[in-house]
């Protein structure tokens, strides 16, 4: 019985709570420039009370989370593959260029 009353308190602040803070309109450009820099403390902490009580708002931040850490990884890899298939010079073209500098800084 105290069980659902708790639950029952519990879930009345969390409404209380929710129809003071910013609505998800407001919240949703913050959770994405949070993750490029730092937001205010006041800005912060909205996002944070809204976040604990919007479910959408938090799976939205999941989302843009693993939609910026793929990309970062894609762009790790891709740079990766770029490097190791750069064109080298032959043996044979490494050693005339040699050659060449050498004979230039004899002169």
């Amino acid at each position: 019985m105290s069980g659902s009353i708790f639950q029952k308190l519990r879930r009345q602040l969390l409404l209380g709570v929710a129809h003071r803070l910013p609505p998800c309109e407001e919240i949703t450009p913050l959770i994405s420039v949070a993750l490029e820099k730092s937001l205010s403390l006041r800005k912060r902490v909205a996002m944070k009370l809204h976040l604990f009580t919007c479910s959408l708002c938090r799976r939205y931040e999941q989302q843009l989370r693993f939609l910026r850490d793929a990309a970062q990884s894609y762009d790790n890899n891709s740079q990766a593959q770029h490097v190791s298939q750069a064109p080298t010079l032959t043996s044979e073209a490494r050693e005339r260029m040699r050659r060449t500098l050498h004979a230039s800084s004899s002169q």
